[in-house]
């Protein structure tokens, strides 16, 4: 298809979508959407048309879309995956997205067709995928690349820059499934998909080497065509196959391999070397069926239309991907399995306790999702007693067992669809008149109960459910046809009483079917519970299907559960396989009361109850600590009960069920608050520490659960308390501002959030929920506390000023408001919202005139109003009377430049270092003709260019010119109609071409431009170290100058220039110039104190060539300089009589020479008076050069020694 008529489909769809737009701001009032948590529209991806009937859900909530596609869901303030399915649709998930409290937000959703046709795969395409200029665009292949890519699997996890700036960690398998539908349309062949899904994760996986390089960058890929682009929204195509292809990457030669693919080829892909410098064996060219004529892309490695071609005609994702790269294998991680098992003893009474191992093998760091112990047909639970990490794994399980003959099978699922079983000696029980009691181990008294055999569920009541499978491996399941059913399980009642009872499963779930739990319990003679639906965890993005409960906490001795499983629309049943239950007694212990007591509190600190003190078994602790710096708290509540007059034992309980049950390696949370106002240590690690209780949030967020259940009750007072000194502390230990913002993941958040804010789920509960505002205040005001004070940053007393001046203030209390008065005469005050501890005004010194002037700042906080003065100098006039020289010509690379300037104090140089905007790469703008630009010409762009949101960038040039191991300025000259605007117009920052390795950045407002619509230059600090890995010979390396643009008003690029750091004033300066001989312009730039600038072109002359020998005669040579020219003072000749072996001194020849460069003279020896003469002479740069001896013939007299 032409770009016209792809330009034309496009075309249709935005009438389409217009259309649906004026229908409804045109419907009748009766018709109009009411206010509700969540509403939009749902509409083909394909030709903008509503679908109608189309299933939206969000949490537990669901809905249908109305004839004009339209849908509303009543939601309360929250996080959600909302989840959309339609007939002849793929289903697609738009995971975390924030429900706004009171009010309605806005979401409408593109559904991409199961087959479109031809012209509308086109139009998904252009809409969905990353521009095919831009993806892959900018990879460094060094010839070490083999050498570097020392990476032998797949990472699990990946750091993530997003587009604000901060690195955010998530599963390898969850950002892939971000990546993929950005590579390759989701109603492709799934064999095809595959193929894209293993080729995105090898080439992610090489792309962490650029982390190693630069830890500091903190993130191992971006979000954007830089490295793959990356979204939030799932499709049900590319998920199942990220899922399917779980952990595969290519290999070759033991390492991954730099997978490398493009949109199409013209029937061959191209070895790489013939695209860029490395000649790696995988990327050869080769036939490729794709169909096209042209290429779009560099053409190494996967052609995507290719691997479609192939996949039509029956081809599998392994072979598609072989023939592509070649030589190269797919290999996983290794699937697990049980590597060998024992029973001892085999033989006893009803009294022995038996004690069963295994040890099981796998390729993850993860444990199995199911790890049983078949005996005579029930399931027993085995617990790992290995560390986390360790290899193999090993399991053990000690207990009772009644009368008989007991077969022994072990049974390991690893949750990824594969089963491994073992067969262990047959135990023979004889009775000893003693009940078996449960399993032993631990000093705390705990039991599993597992459901995973016909003969667990035997006992229970299944009302239009089925029990399938055989022993060892058996399923709860809807029979065909049955649209729903209810399992109810026979009363468990362990042999003790325990505090805490927690369950996990394995479940297969197909999109539009539901399970639901509910569990009672009851205490020894009481009337049973009312059934209380489970809370289940959220969804970590993993695709394992082991789904687990938060705790069920009260005292009771036995519980029911049941199940109920809704079919999908189309008939498709949940399977559940592999239920646990695990009950807790860890009442024994310290109280809560007496810990209390004993714990000490520092200074800023609330009292807190160490893990030594509430009994923290250590040994349990299986995962080594990770650290980041909180930006944010997420408040939880535990959905158990208050824990009564001994909360400690609920945090004992929560812990052990976390740390072995739920295979965190500890407790989730950080900090952990009860009723009675106590405060526990929650993860191990101490200040920083990562811990496990918000999926992809944990990065960047410290977790403090209040111990109960608050989706009813409100927090109580005590706790309350413990929850603002413990969240006032943390966030004056890392600078959080409560009733701020912060930026976590792909979204920007409230500083102190519920759990429910970024994950979807109902915590920290209803009624906690709407105790956050007042939560925050008083947060701030715990951190506010005394008489208000305030410091001036910046700038410095007495210091040299110009242009607009960031004055830079903070107080010891939350700034609400700040006001600037220059000489007494004060400025238009600047509301902060959020308030914050620290504020910036702008104040623009072109307003006044040169000279001394005083300031005076007045801040508003939350406890007062506070001021402070300083003197600062005006001075907006740039050094004059400059003067800048070299030597004409010089024979070294760094010559001396000689200085002259009235008022400067340091000086910086630029080596050409120039590149004008209209030359650098654009995904937004147009080039304008503008007088006031350097060559004439610039870059521009307008708010109407950028209408989702989303950054676009003007990058490049990708240089390697600059010497590395210094530091230099990144000048951007720009400009901009919209001065009063304090919102981020753009971001600056100097980056690697990768855009993995930033050097530095700097966010830019209107406010930050002294002059309203003409050109100035906007600095970028920055050091390029010695050591990088840039610019190693790839055919797009270097540096990059980028100008993020955020559409928030018009912005225009002249050129950027790079200059050294400054440095002293002197007459004299040494600076390196460029090492190739010739002229080149270098541009001098001279500073006053306040940072005005005067610049000095000046053309340097380099010439490190001495002068060459043309011809040398009996007693004359030619010699040749084209460079600087010869130096005919320089010009003499020397003598020897005795063959060359010595030599006369130099005697000058005296030249004559004509006006200009003399670049050819021959040179003439008066009469000799020896046999051998020779040459000397230097060019105009001091390089010196001599002639070979030349024997002279002699008259016969002086041959014979006569005269």
């Amino acid at each position: 298809m032409n770009h016209l008529h792809r330009s034309f489909l496009l075309l249709v769809r935005l009438i389409v979508v217009a259309a649906m737009v004026a229908t409804l701001t045109n419907a009748a009032p009766g018709t109009q959407a009411q206010d509700v948590g969540l509403t939009g529209a749902v509409t083909s991806m394909a030709t903008g048309a509503p679908i109608a009937g189309a299933r939206v859900r969000a949490g537990t909530q669901w809905t249908t879309t109305d004839a004009a596609g339209r849908y509303a869901l009543a939601l309360p303030a929250g996080s959600y995956h909302i989840r959309v399915e339609a007939s002849g649709y793929i289903g697609m998930t738009a995971r975390y997205r924030r429900v706004a409290e009171g009010g309605t937000t806005a979401l409408d959703l593109e559904m991409i067709p199961s087959n479109p046709s031809p012209e509308e795969e086109r139009v998904i395409a252009a809409t969905l995928l990353a521009p095919t200029a831009l993806s892959q665009a900018h990879i460094d292949i060094a010839p070490s690349s083999l050498e570097l890519a020392a990476i032998g699997a797949a990472p699990e996890t990946i750091r993530v820059l997003m587009t604000d700036g901060y690195a955010v960690t998530m599963t390898l398998d969850e950002y892939l499934k971000g990546v993929v539908p950005h590579e390759m349309p989701p109603s492709w062949p799934l064999e095809a998909l595959k193929a894209q899904a293993v080729a995105a994760r090898s080439y992610a996986a090489t792309s962490r080497r650029h982390a190693d390089a630069n830890p500091e960058a903190d993130a191992d890929v971006c979000t954007t065509t830089h490295c793959q682009v990356w979204s939030p929204i799932h499709y049900d195509t590319t998920d199942r196959a990220v899922e399917a292809t779980s952990g595969e990457v290519g290999i070759y030669g033991g390492s991954v391999i730099q997978a490398f693919f493009h949109a199409h080829c013209d029937g061959h892909t191209r070895n790489v070397e013939d695209v860029w410098k490395s000649a790696i064996p995988y990327l050869r060219g080769v036939s490729c069926p794709c169909g096209y004529d042209d290429l779009s892309g560099h053409g190494v490695g996967m052609c995507q239309w290719g691997a479609r071609a192939l996949a039509t005609e029956g081809h599998d994702y392994r072979a598609i991907l072989r023939h592509y790269y070649q030589g190269a294998e797919i290999i996983g991680p290794e699937a697990g399995r049980v590597t060998g098992g024992t029973v001892a003893p085999t033989t006893g009474d009803t009294s022995t306790v038996f004690a069963v191992e295994a040890t099981y093998a796998s390729g993850r760091d993860e444990p199995p999702a199911a790890a049983h112990a078949i005996i005579a047909g029930r399931s027993y639970a085995l617990r790992r007693t290995s560390a986390g990490g360790a290899s193999p794994q090993v399991f053990h399980l000690a207990t009772r067992l009644p009368a008989g003959n007991h077969a022994v099978r072990l049974y390991f699922d690893d949750g990824r669809g594969t089963v491994s079983t073992y067969d262990l000696p047959t135990i023979t029980v004889q009775s000893s008149g003693a009940a078996p009691g449960p399993s032993v181990g631990g000093t705390l008294t705990e039991t599993v109960i597992v459901h995973s055999t016909p003969t667990d569920w035997a006992g229970g009541v299944a009302d239009g459910v089925t029990i399938a499978g055989a022993p060892g491996d058996g399923a709860l399941v809807l029979p065909a046809g049955r649209g729903s059913g209810v399992y109810t399980s026979p009363e468990i009642t362990p042999s003790f009483t325990w505090v805490a009872l927690g369950a996990w499963w394995h479940a297969q779930v197909p999109s539009g079917a539901t399970i639901a739990w509910e569990v009672r319990t009851r205490a020894d003679g009481a009337a049973w519970s009312a059934w209380q639906p489970l809370q289940v965890e959220e969804d970590d993005g993993r695709p394992r299907t082991t789904v687990g409960s938060e705790l069920v906490v009260g005292e009771a001795s036995a519980f029911q559960y049941r199940v109920t499983l809704q079919a999908s629309s189309a008939g498709q049943s949940p399977v559940i396989e592999n239920v646990s239950w695990v009950c807790l007694d860890t009442r024994a212990g310290a109280d809560a009361v007496a810990l209390h007591a004993a714990s000490p509190q520092l200074h800023g600190q609330p009292a807190i109850i160490s893990r030594a003190a509430w009994g923290a078994d250590e040994s349990l602790m299986k995962r080594a600590p990770e650290y980041r710096t909180p930006r944010a708290a997420i408040v939880h509540h535990t959905v158990t009960s208050t824990g009564g007059a001994d909360p400690a034992a609920i945090v004992r309980a929560i812990y052990r069920y976390h740390a072995i049950h739920r295979d965190k390696g500890d407790i989730g949370y950080n900090f952990l608050v009860d009723h009675l106002g106590n405060v526990y240590e929650g993860r191990f690690g101490g200040p920083g520490v990562v811990g496990s209780h918000a999926g992809d949030y944990d990065y960047g967020s410290v977790g403090v659960a209040v111990i109960g259940d608050h989706q009813d009750t409100p927090i109580p007072s005590r706790a309350m308390d413990a929850l603002v000194s413990t969240l006032a502390w943390q966030c004056s230990l890392y600078g959080i501002n409560p009733l701020g913002q912060a930026s976590l993941v792909n979204r920007v958040l409230p500083a102190i959030m519920g759990h429910r804010d970024c994950c979807a789920t109902a915590c920290p509960g209803a009624a906690a929920y709407a105790q956050l505002p007042e939560l925050r205040h008083r947060v701030a005001d715990a951190m506010t506390g005394g008489t208000p004070e305030i410091a001036l940053l910046a700038p410095e007393r007495g210091a040299s000023v110009r242009g607009v001046v960031p004055v830079r203030v903070q107080a010891t209390g939350l700034i609400s408001r700040l006001e600037l008065a220059v000489d007494g005469e004060v400025g238009e005050p600047l509301n902060v919202v959020p308030a914050a501890p620290s504020a910036v005004i702008h104040w623009n010194t072109t307003t006044v005139a040169d000279g001394a002037h005083t300031l005076r700042v007045v801040a508003t906080t939350l406890r007062g109003t506070c001021e402070i003065s300083a003197t600062v100098t005006v001075d907006n006039t740039p050094p004059t009377n400059v003067q800048a020289s070299v030597p004409a010509w010089s024979r070294s690379a760094r010559p001396r430049f000689t200085l002259r300037a009235d008022g400067a104090t340091a000086v910086q140089f630029s080596n050409g270092w120039t590149w004008e905007g209209e030359e650098l790469r654009h995904q937004v703008g147009r080039i304008i003709s503008d007088d006031a630009a350097s060559g004439g010409r610039a870059v521009q762009a307008s708010p109407e260019e950028v209408t989702d949101g989303n950054p676009r960038f003007w990058y490049g040039p990708y240089t390697c010119a600059l010497p590395r191991g210094r530091s230099y300025e990144a000048a951007f000259r720009l400009r901009t109609p919209s001065r009063a605007i304090a919102q981020e117009l753009a971001r600056l920052d100097v980056v690697d071409s990768q855009g993995l390795r930033e050097h530095a950045k700097r966010s830019l407002t209107g406010q930050d431009f002294a002059w309203g619509g003409a050109y100035e230059e906007l600095a970028v600090p920055f050091d390029y170290p010695a050591d990088r890995v840039t610019c190693l010979g790839a055919a797009e390396d270097g540096l990059e100058f980028r100008t993020w643009y955020r559409g928030v008003a018009e912005l225009t690029l002249d050129r950027v220039t790079v200059w050294s750091a400054p440095q002293s004033m002197a007459p004299s300066v040494w600076w390196d110039v460029r090492p190739q001989d010739g002229h080149q312009v270098v541009t001098v730039r001279f500073l006053d104190a306040a940072g005005n600038a005067t610049d000095v072109a000046v053309t340097v002359g380099i010439d490190t060539t001495p002068p060459t020998w043309a011809s040398v005669q009996a007693a004359s040579a030619t010699v040749h300089d084209a460079g600087s020219g010869l130096n005919l003072a320089s010009a003499a000749y020397a003598l020897s009589t005795d063959g060359g072996r010595t030599w006369g001194a130099w005697q000058k020849l005296s030249l004559a020479g004509g006006s200009g460069t003399i670049t050819t003279l021959q040179l003439q020896a008066p009469d000799p008076t020896g046999s051998v003469a020779r040459f000397r002479i230097a060019d105009n740069a001091g390089n010196i050069s001599y002639s070979h001896g030349t024997r002279v013939v002699l008259p016969v007299a002086f041959r014979n020694g006569r005269r």
